[in-house]
């Protein structure tokens, strides 16, 4: 009988010790995670914030990026800027408390509003972007009626109007702003009536933005080709054209003016290509959280999965500006001459050669 019971106390005993070890595990495992979370969020806030103010001060600075298609970045950035200096930082801090450290939950809500208003409005600006791209290219003779400096200028600001209309009114009537223990974060609640919210803006927003992308981007694509075609052709008739040349002022006019469509036409090949690249990368970094909502109604996803998510979709904020460094050699020239303050004690050689590129769109990225 002893023998038993010492037996039985003696698996009890391990049976605690190693419970003991699993529950000291986790907390450990959830600190390590924890850290690496909070610390890939302070770089993107600090890499975002810096990089959209750098990018404005670019094209606010610069002539050759100082266009009406530009302003649309500006607008894009502005609305990165939010994320990056609002959005984030209060993100980092409910996630380290483990819950909103604040007592107003009224203020949650408002950081839920305008997280979500500056969402729609980054999608609304890609969508301006691909059709102003659009008019740019495909319908280029009505390109300077409709982005006139004023008339830009008026859709940057009803951009924000929309996006206003489109999230503010319904949400707020069906109280779906405020903290999500889920993502323990300010955001769209976790009930049902959140979810059928979202699902419903997601179809209005992301479906109607899809189809104009595609639409925009297929007929661009189709014009660069039929483009690309004329230029052949205009090049065989220019050849033929010098060889019959009467004169060699004849025949450097020819090659200046086949030489100007050609660079042109790569310009604005490249422009297209770039404008394209923005979008593709807003769509991989928010893709894996818009399934994840669609999918994941009843909130059973790993938390690790969740937040992965999170961050890949804050980090879309924080790449822009290296892809207009990437594409675009004024963007990298502004960039540098902002970082090392050669703005701030008069022009670049740039900028004094190019005091009439101010209307040319094809600089933009």
């Amino acid at each position: 009988m002893n023998s038993h019971d010492n037996t039985t106390m003696s698996s009890l005993d391990n049976n605690k010790m190693n419970g003991s070890d699993n529950t000291t595990e986790e907390p450990q495992e959830t600190q390590v995670l924890l850290i690496v979370e909070s610390i890939l969020l302070i770089i993107l806030c600090v890499v975002g914030l810096f990089g959209n103010l750098l990018t404005i001060a670019a094209i606010v600075r610069t002539n050759k990026l100082r266009i009406t298609a530009n302003y649309f970045l500006v607008n894009l950035a502005l609305a990165d800027i939010i994320v990056c200096a609002i959005i984030e930082p209060f993100y980092l801090l409910t996630l380290i408390s483990g819950r909103w450290p604040f007592s107003s939950n009224t203020f949650c809500a408002i950081l839920s509003a305008i997280a979500i208003v500056a969402l729609t409005s980054s999608v609304m600006n890609l969508l301006a972007i691909a059709v102003n791209r659009y008019f740019c290219i495909v319908q280029n003779q009505r390109y300077a009626t409709l982005y006139t400096t004023r008339r830009s200028i008026f859709y940057c600001v009803m951009i924000w109007v929309g996006s206003f209309i489109l999230i503010l009114p319904a949400g707020s009537a069906i109280d779906v702003f405020g903290y999500n223990e889920n993502l323990v974060a300010c955001g769209i609640k976790s009930t049902n009536e959140a979810w059928i919210y979202q699902i419903i803006t997601m179809i209005i927003i992301f479906a109607f933005s899809m189809t104009t992308f595609f639409f925009c981007y297929y007929k661009i694509c189709k014009e660069v080709q039929m483009s690309s075609k004329r230029s052949r052709r205009r090049k065989s008739s220019t050849t033929s054209q010098v060889s019959v040349a009467s004169s060699v002022r004849t025949l450097h006019k020819l090659q200046r003016n086949l030489s100007k469509y050609i660079t042109k036409q790569n310009r604005e090949i490249k422009v297209a290509k770039t404008s394209f690249i923005i979008l593709i990368t807003f769509m991989i970094c928010w893709t894996p959280a818009v399934l994840q909502v669609v999918f994941d109604r009843n909130h059973s996803a790993p938390s690790v999965l969740v937040h992965a998510f999170a961050l890949l979709s804050l980090a879309n904020s924080s790449v822009n500006p290296f892809i207009y460094a990437w594409r675009n050699r004024h963007f990298r020239n502004a960039y540098k001459r902002i970082i090392t303050c050669r703005h701030f004690f008069g022009r670049s050689k740039e900028e004094a050669s190019t005091s009439t590129s101010k209307n040319n769109d094809s600089s933009t990225v």
